[in-house]
């Protein structure tokens, strides 16, 4: 084994075969470096997924770092011999893989391990998260929970006594899919600083600088919820850059963003009728926030200037968007984020120039002005090529939510002052212990009301002072929390609104909300409304859920 003093500071070059979205198109191979050194590992950043690494370990050497870690210890050994190191930044929440199964070329056995990344020092013994020699046949694999931004260090080399050689590797994020992404951030793939990708700012003077948000400024963009399902949003992910000019950059490019705030609008926001469905412009939702793994250059000259890193920012969301719906997201990154040592945070960031197919509909409010278009006409900005406005990215997170619940045939409401009667509906999942989202119709402008839940439907009385009949038996709970979006006012429309940010009223069924107790898989539940109709009171109809 070779020692310590015996190592060289040798970069060991690696390719990346980055696969075409062109049919047809030959893959290409992008240059990225691993050291033999751990402690050089922060200047070789990997960010997200790469489907096909190809190493080299061949002039590796093997030190004293990384080789005493207990979780390591298979067949009478913990080290890893012939190693590079690198680092990895994750990009998404959920588990991250790691793998040399399948891997092309030489060596034979191999055994990969990770930890935190701690400044730019080597990992201490005792805090790996994962390690792995023998996963697939004898080659390697190890798997880890992650959250967006998070950093770690990897280590990947031979078994000792092993043959060193050359190999490919996968880096896979396990998450589900998108409801809908319109990122469109990147304009060249590879080719800019150290081959990360890169998006290209506009040939504009004004209105694309990069100048500071305060309080009062927003971004606005159009989202369209398809008639098929409605959407249980749990994150939204935007995106701004660092303002700083600093070449090189950092080899990971820190966010000092603070907070973000969001608020979701039924129709373009200020204009005549539209209201807030959910947030509104004083919570901070930041969830995450870094490095998305791409630059911002100013022109198309000189793709490694690497002018600005440009950073995610997460969105804690929990709402419900109905199908069919359009509706506005209007977000703002406010006064005191980041820190002047190091530049503001700019959230003015168009994506590249709009596609046909799209709108190029997006929105600025600046210092509390009226919305106007984003827009390369306007603001003395010289224009794009094809002279329309800009669309801006985010992603959204979550999973469809379709109608849940079986109406109680025997339930029968009775009519308000403003019609026929109110009727209950539900989004969201049957999975127990989810969370079930309920909004009412046909109720009286501008009166408020709670949902009630049971797992006996079948009283059908008319409580006195009521005009409505109450079809859940006892037990009987009620959701009637104003701060946890549980009571609701109808609006112009008799349409419900939780008090809390608007929408539909949150319910979750896994006990967290005392004193309704969790809903066991097998159970079944009723939910009906309960609200104010001037002097007396009223009932919706009712919806019974099977949990599964």
């Amino acid at each position: 084994m070779n020692t310590k003093n015996m190592r060289r500071n040798t970069s060991l070059v690696i390719s990346t075969l980055a696969t075409s979205l062109l049919a047809g198109a030959t893959a290409s191979a992008q240059q990225v470096v691993f050291e033999d050194d751990c402690s050089a590992s922060h200047a070789n950043v990997i960010v997200g997924n790469r489907p096909l690494l190809a190493f080299d370990t061949t002039q590796a050497t093997t030190g004293q770092e990384g080789q005493n870690e207990q979780s390591c210890y298979a067949f009478g050994t913990s080290a890893i011999a012939n190693d590079v190191w690198f680092t990895w930044i994750a990009t998404s929440a959920g588990n991250v893989t790691i793998e040399t199964c399948g891997s092309q070329g030489t060596i034979g056995d191999t055994k990969i391990a990770a930890w935190p990344r701690i400044m730019e020092s080597c990992p201490s013994d005792g805090t790996a998260v994962a390690c792995n020699d023998d996963s697939c046949g004898l080659l390697s694999s190890i798997s880890w929970s992650v959250t967006p931004g998070e950093v770690y260090v990897v280590q990947i080399g031979s078994f000792p006594g092993a043959a060193s050689g050359t190999g490919t590797l996968s880096i896979t994020q396990s998450q589900a899919p998108p409801l809908f992404d319109r990122q469109r951030l990147v304009s060249f793939p590879n080719g800019g600083f150290n081959n990360a990708p890169v998006s290209l700012r506009h040939n504009c003077v004004m209105a694309y600088q990069c100048n500071s948000f305060d309080q009062g400024d927003r971004l606005i963009e159009d989202v369209v919820v398809p008639p098929s399902s409605g959407w249980l949003v749990d994150r939204i992910r935007f995106y701004a850059y660092d303002c700083v000019l600093q070449f090189p950059p950092p080899p990971i490019p820190q966010s000092t963003i603070t907070r973000v705030s969001l608020a979701i609008w039924n129709d373009v926001p200020h204009s005549p009728g539209a209201e807030i469905v959910y947030g509104d412009y004083d919570t901070n939702v930041l969830a995450a926030t870094g490095w998305s793994g791409i630059y911002r250059v100013p022109y198309a000259g000189n793709l490694t200037e690497a002018r600005f890193p440009v950073m995610f920012v997460d969105a804690a969301v929990d709402v419900v968007l109905d199908a069919g719906q359009t509706y506005y997201l209007d977000w703002g990154i406010g006064s005191g984020i980041g820190t002047q040592a190091i530049g503001e945070i700019c959230p003015n960031m168009p994506a590249v120039p709009a596609n046909p197919n799209e709108a190029g509909n997006g929105l600025i409010i600046r210092r509390g002005t009226p919305p106007r278009p984003l827009d390369p006409r306007q603001g003395g900005c010289q224009g794009n090529a094809n002279g329309v406005g800009d669309d801006l990215p985010y992603t959204v997170f979550g999973e469809p939510a379709g109608p849940i619940g079986s109406p109680d045939p025997s339930c029968n409401t009775l009519p308000n002052s403003s019609g026929p009667g109110a009727s209950i509906e539900l989004l969201g999942s049957d999975a127990a212990e989810s969370t079930v989202f309920a909004r009412v119709t046909g109720g009286v402008p501008a009166q408020f009301g709670y949902v009630l839940s049971g797992p006996n439907p079948g009283l059908y009385i008319v409580p006195p002072g009521s005009s409505g009949i109450l079809c859940i038996g006892s037990p009987q709970y009620r959701y009637s929390s104003v701060a946890l979006r549980q009571v609701f006012q109808f609006d112009g429309g008799g349409i419900s609104r939780a008090l809390a940010g608007g929408g539909r009223s949150v319910l979750p069924t896994d006990g967290s909300y005392a004193p309704v107790p969790a809903v066991l898989a097998g159970e079944s539940r009723a939910f009906q409304a309960w609200y104010r109709d001037g002097t007396t009171s009223n009932f919706s109809t009712s919806l019974i859920v099977m949990f599964q």
